[in-house]
């Protein structure tokens, strides 16, 4: 029988492991049912509570018949997980994570918060923690797995024997949410197959008046899914909201901007979620539909080229990151010349006056909806130091952000 490792060896092992991964580490107690944090993180998921208790639940179901399997609750958070003997290890199951294994945008962020029903006053504090993970490939975030097992317990893994369970939702009752939604989508969209295409594209060209049409022909829905069997209020909000988010997503689709697109998301979710009985699910997705339509219709009154919209998207899903027009041009396959010609053609200013400008809107977004210093923005946005931002601040808006503070959100 191996012998088992001792506690501080284990310490020291986890320590190191946690300095070179920039991870923090767990301890899952399977009998007992609970987590212990050998080696914490700086910055600590907001929603901890719900984290532990969806990895628990799914640490439990899963028989893990392998040493090293790399999970994920939601592709987004990547995990290591090292099994190794219960006589070599006490409690069995060490947990390494998070990290990513793609930047994280924006568009990330909003649909990370829409999904876990981020309450608004920790939308910032999650920002911030999904911003600290640090970015992996799964190579590199395997071969961590094979180092770490190795010091545990001496063996080695290769690579080929290590698992990848990646495409699982840690919430039965969401899987379950996303069916019934659809289902119900289904019943309201398209009794012959045909309309949840249909008005998808009809929001997507921006086409209200056949939209209109088609939405006065629609019967009230009968017959609908059920996801929340004991509170249907809560079912029927629920289900509003994916209507909300595949709306979203068909304008963006059609040329709405995303800023524009995710603003509409949220006044529309908000609208949802104050109605105490909300007994009004048909009347307000019609409105939803009919909205992102009208939308998309006026932007493309004022439509830019493909190209410089493309440039616009890019931007604006990617603020938390260092960008240069090299980047951009590279992502829309031109050269950077010809794109920051045509660019300034268009709009009338720099691709990189338009970067400042954006990360400007969110600052001043940053500042409303949190509690962040100047510092903390500064650096989340990417701007070399405070005092870039501040001057940058200052050009375009006529004042500090500590004015803008005091004029705009303190009074």
């Amino acid at each position: 029988m191996e012998k088992m490792i001792h506690e501080d060896e284990l310490l020291y092992v986890c320590e190191m492991m946690q300095h070179y991964s920039k991870m923090p580490i767990y301890s899952i107690d399977l009998v007992e049912g609970t987590f212990r944090s050998l080696v914490s993180s700086t910055i600590e998921n907001p929603l901890q509570d719900k984290w532990l208790e969806d990895m628990l639940r799914h640490c439990a179901e899963k028989d893990f018949d392998v040493p090293i399997t790399v999970v994920t609750l939601n592709n987004v958070e990547y995990y290591l997980c090292i099994r190794a003997w219960e006589s070599m290890i006490k409690d069995h199951i060490l947990l390494l994570g998070p990290c990513v294994f793609d930047k994280i945008t924006k568009a990330v962020i909003y649909d990370y918060i829409i999904k876990n029903k981020v309450p608004r006053q920790l939308e910032e504090k999650l920002r911030g923690y999904l911003l600290s993970l640090p970015l992996y490939n799964k190579w590199t975030l395997s071969r961590f797995g094979q180092m770490f097992y190795y010091l545990l317990v001496r063996e080695r893994v290769e690579l080929t024997d290590i698992q990848y369970i990646t495409s699982f939702s840690s919430d039965t009752d969401s899987e379950l949410e996303q069916q019934a939604s659809h289902q119900k989508m289904e019943g309201f969209l398209h009794h012959d197959n045909k309309y949840e295409n249909i008005i998808r594209k009809l929001i997507q060209e921006g086409r209200l008046d056949a939209l209109e049409k088609l939405m006065a022909s629609v019967p009230e829905l009968q017959g609908s899914g059920t996801v929340a069997r004991n509170n249907p209020v809560r079912n029927e909000k629920n289900l509003a909201i994916v209507c909300v988010t595949l709306a979203s997503r068909a304008a963006m689709d059609g040329g709405l901007h995303s800023e524009i697109a995710y603003t509409l998301s949220d006044m529309f979710i908000q609208q949802i979620e104050s109605d105490q009985n909300f007994n009004t699910f048909v009347e307000t997705i019609k409105k939803v539909f009919k909205e992102y339509a009208k939308q998309v219709m006026q932007a493309k009154e004022h439509r830019y080229s493909k190209v410089v919209f493309k440039v616009e998207q890019f931007i604006y899903n990617n603020l938390y990151q260092k960008l240069s027009v090299l980047d951009i041009a590279n992502n829309v396959g031109l050269s950077s010349d010809y794109l920051s010609k045509q660019f300034k053609k268009e709009t009338g200013m720099t691709i990189v006056e338009y970067i400042l400008q954006e990360k400007i809107k969110e600052a001043k977004n940053i500042m409303y909806y949190s509690n962040l210093s100047i510092s903390e923005i500064s650096n989340h946005l990417q701007f070399y130091d405070e005092s870039h931002f501040i001057r940058v601040f200052k050009r375009i808006c006529g004042i500090t952000p500590k004015q803008y503070k005091l004029q705009n959100i303190n009074s």
